[in-house]
This record gives structure tokens, C-alpha cells and sequence, in this order.
């Protein structure tokens, strides 16, 4: 990727979402594959698929428990950590209440 594909993608058009002050990425990044949903897939891919996201403009990540029985969480915040971006400089969105082994809403 050239230098000013690598431009074009960081100017990601950022929406509030609603009155929180969070601006989101209008794309985001599922991560439903990290948990190998669809089949394996390594830490480098994982790391590698994030970074090209969030220096693509993305700042929204959505992940569940469910994908993967909890590990597309772990690879997901695994690989976020290891950007070494500010906290704050992205969103996790996660679902609660489903799970590989049935429903828990507590």
C-alpha cells in the first residue's frame, strides 16, 4: 500500500454515537473470525487484520463471547494491546448473554 492509499483510509468518516461524545468509525471491524468462526486463524494474522484496521481509520471493534467461546475477546484485546495505541483512541463493542454453551443473561 502506498503512502497515499495510506492517507486516503486514515480520513475514516468518524460519526457520534449518539449524545456520549464516542465518535465512531463508520466501518468497523467484526471480529467474529478471530474466535475461528470461519477457521483457523493465527496471533499474526489476528495481529496483523487489527493494525491494518485501525491504521485504515477504524476504531470501532464488535466481538462477542460467543464467537469462538470467548476467544475472539482474548485475541481481540490481545491484538489491540499489542498496537500500543492510547485506550481511548478506540471502541469494543461486545454482546452479552449468548453463549457457545446456551444463554446466561445474569
Amino acid at each position: 500500500m502506498c503512502e497515499s492509499e495510506r492517507r486516503e483510509l486514515r480520513e475514516m468518516e468518524l460519526r457520534e454515537l449518539g449524545r456520549t461524545g464516542l465518535k465512531l468509525s463508520t466501518v468497523g471491524f467484526g471480529a467474529s473470525p478471530l474466535g475461528n468462526v470461519f477457521g483457523d486463524v493465527s496471533e499474526e494474522q489476528a495481529n496483523a487484520s487489527v493494525r491494518l484496521a485501525f491504521q485504515s481509520g477504524i476504531n470501532f471493534f464488535d466481538t462477542s463471547p460467543y464467537y469462538g467461546g470467548t476467544l475472539s475477546e482474548k485475541v481481540l484485546g490481545k491484538a489491540l494491546k499489542a498496537l500500543g495505541a492510547p485506550r481511548n483512541s478506540y471502541v469494543v463493542a461486545t454482546k452479552c448473554g449468548r453463549y457457545k454453551e446456551g444463554f446466561d443473561f445474569s
